[in-house]
């Protein structure tokens, strides 16, 4: 597969997945409140990053039980890089899930090796006790009993540009 440029020229590793990892919390969690401007993150793990000019792609799927704030900044680290665009979620006020998604992409991180990455959220404002969602993370039958252990799922893709 390449990809060929107005020019004609042609870069024929472009969009090549070279590496993928997959994630799974699995485990009902208690979610901290933001204190001031600080990062909470809900998620944090460690992958294999393997070119430094490649893009690393998280995606990630975070299930939450009912409502709390109804708007926090969305966070990804990867490395030493963080990005604040494709993470987020949709308020609703109701007392049952809510899903946090992570799709976003780091392009300019030049590390290779074992790098951190995480997900999370701040307040912009300072504002302290604000979270996506009211206390657990995957919540499970101590939530609601039509329910059972539910989990989250993080996938972090390393592709060529």
């Amino acid at each position: 597969m390449a990809i060929i440029y107005g020019d004609n020229s042609q870069n024929v590793r472009a969009g090549k997945v070279i590496n993928i990892h997959r994630f799974e919390w699995n485990t009902r969690t208690t979610i901290l409140s933001t204190s001031g401007s600080s990062t909470r993150w809900i998620y944090e793990n460690t992958f294999n990053k393997l070119e430094s000019t490649s893009t690393i792609i998280v995606q990630a799927y975070i299930q939450g039980w009912s409502n709390s704030a109804g708007a926090v900044q969305g966070v990804l680290y990867v490395g030493n890089q963080t990005e604040e665009s494709g993470v987020g979620y949709q308020y609703t006020a109701s007392a049952y899930y809510k899903i946090y998604h992570c799709c976003s992409a780091i392009a300019n991180n030049t590390q290779t090796g074992t790098i951190g990455f995480g997900v999370g959220f701040r307040a912009n404002n300072g504002s302290s006790n604000e979270r996506p969602f009211d206390y657990y993370w995957n919540p499970n039958s101590n939530d609601d009993n039509r329910i059972g252990q539910s989990g989250s799922m993080f996938i972090v893709t390393e592709v060529m540009p």
